[in-house]
């Protein structure tokens, strides 16, 4: 089989998973269905993937890729956490159909998580000097305590159809990491302070 028709067939299958993912999870999908939606046969499947769980990893290995490559050639570009994390939301809302899928599967957020996790290693400017006094252990925890956090809020914005624009959810995203719930409390005390006073005022 010539490479262009090896990989149209990885192309077919590919696609063909993804659209019954679309409908239901992956534990409830069959070789057989996703076989008989691309007109490709058992034997032709089982050449390239040893089930449909291997399908769907190698799905995610290349949209992993895919990221890690936009992030390196923002890196070079000297871009701030704030521009990084707005291109890095920008490229998930460009791949709409296919993050709502990968964000959702069984509501894991392992994937999401080692995306947001290579984005905070290369972008959050001054980390290493910021926090040279923790061991490496306690710089891996805070890595992993923000970049769930992170995950958390990517996967809630996908699942609500990306209403907010990326440079809002990057913004809310480095604000949670910076600064915590005592930021946005703050905030919001502040803006019930002046509430008042206008009330106050008026009468």
């Amino acid at each position: 089989m010539s490479d262009r028709r090896i990989k149209y067939t990885k192309m077919v299958l590919k696609e063909s998973l993804l659209k019954l993912m679309a409908d239901r999870p992956i534990g409830k999908i069959t070789i057989k269905e996703i076989c008989e939606l691309a007109d490709v046969n058992r034997g032709t499947f089982y050449a390239y993937y040893n089930d449909q769980y291997d399908l769907l990893k190698q799905i995610q290995d290349e949209f992993a890729t895919e990221v890690k490559e936009l992030l390196d050639k923002r890196q070079s570009k000297a871009m701030d956490s704030l521009q990084m994390i707005t291109e890095l939301i920008n490229y998930f809302m460009d791949q709409r159909s296919l993050c709502k899928i990968l964000f959702n599967i069984k509501g894991d957020l392992e994937f999401i998580n080692k995306l947001m996790y290579n984005a905070y290693g290369i972008s959050v400017d001054g980390w290493e000097a910021k926090s040279e006094k923790l061991t490496e252990k306690q710089r891996g925890m805070l890595y992993a305590f923000v970049s769930n956090g992170a995950a958390a809020i990517i996967q809630y914005w996908t699942m609500d159809d990306m209403q907010e624009p990326p440079q809002e959810v990057a913004k809310f995203i480095l604000q949670a990491t910076n600064y915590g719930t005592s930021s946005f409390l703050e905030q919001s005390l502040k803006i019930l302070h002046e509430d008042l006073q206008e009330i106050s005022a008026s009468r």
